[in-house]
């Protein structure tokens, strides 16, 4: 897997979330499951996460991961669009929850 773009990413974000000790996993679709639903989810201080991972800025969400986004949001969780011009971002929102915010 880390052997595209958006592989190094998702690499880098689980190497982010472990060294935090958070929970997560990658949801493995293989036609059974819900489309849209983000690459990585994770549990961290009792948040939950959803990280849909792409290889950079120029790549967006499709509309389904949109939706699955929104719906994150609406329901009290922490969607997220990382990249790797972004990925550092991750680390400073972790530690925005470990201040409590």
């Amino acid at each position: 897997m880390a052997s595209t773009p958006e592989g190094l990413v998702k690499t880098k974000i689980k190497k982010i979330l472990n060294t935090r000790g958070a929970m997560h996993f990658s949801p493995y679709m293989a036609g059974m499951g819900s489309a849209g639903v983000s690459d990585i989810i994770a549990l961290y201080k009792g948040r939950f996460i959803a990280i849909e991972a792409k290889a950079d800025a120029t790549k967006k969400p499709t509309e389904l991961q949109k939706k699955f986004l929104f719906g994150v949001e609406v329901n009290g969780g922490l969607p997220l669009v990382i990249h790797k011009d972004n990925v550092n971002e991750l680390r400073g929102i972790l530690e925005s929850i470990d201040d409590g915010e």
